[in-house]
């Protein structure tokens, strides 16, 4: 199977809550940088974009900055699971678990685009989209934590109590990642 069907697969399995899908990860670091890869390439793409769109200025540092929160971010669930798998005696189970979970970082990301195109559709059929974008997110969000959760608990062999910690405590490292500094300053979180 090709490596690129493999990846779908095995995302299409972990979405359902297969654990079996975990299993189709690499587990190697080479398996761990390819599934960062895009992670990474899409965002400064975009940024660079950006800036070059504004030549230069305040925007453009504005950009950047956005960027660097959310490379910081992104890399915090890494760095925080890669911690505690260790400290919990899970450190050889990481690399697939990482890896997995930068691959199904990508379910998040349709989880919220369906969430905002379902409430668009409802709004073209004259029901109040605007008021049913909120519990959309909201269905989002949910399904991100226990996706996250279920990753943790299968991909890294973790008890419930640990699984949810893990995800607690990477997903508020990763919020004051990228409001923190904001919020150190008085301003709005830039998201």
């Amino acid at each position: 199977m090709p490596p690129a069907v493999r990846i779908l697969r095995a995302m299409a399995l972990c979405a359902r809550g297969r654990a079996e899908g975990i299993a189709m990860f690499g587990d190697t670091p080479a398996a761990f940088l390819a599934s960062l890869a895009p992670l990474i390439a899409f965002p400064l793409v975009a940024t660079l974009t950006s800036i070059t769109a504004h030549g230069g200025g305040a925007q453009s540092l504005s950009d950047l900055v956005v960027f660097l929160q959310a490379f910081d971010a992104l890399l915090a669930l890494p760095v925080v699971s890669h911690a505690l798998a260790r400290w919990w005696g899970r450190e050889e189970a990481w690399l697939r678990y990482a890896t997995a979970a930068n691959w199904c970082h990508w379910l998040l990301e349709v989880a919220f685009m369906v969430a905002i195109f379902a409430a668009a559709v409802l709004a073209a059929f004259g029901l109040p989209g605007n008021l049913l974008l909120g519990p959309f997110l909201l269905a989002a969000a949910a399904y991100s934590l226990w996706l996250q959760f279920f990753l943790a608990r299968r991909g890294l062999g973790l008890r419930r109590g640990r699984a949810w910690l893990l995800v607690i405590v990477g997903n508020v490292i990763a919020a004051m990642l990228i409001a923190g500094p904001a919020l150190l300053r008085g301003q709005d979180a830039m998201v």
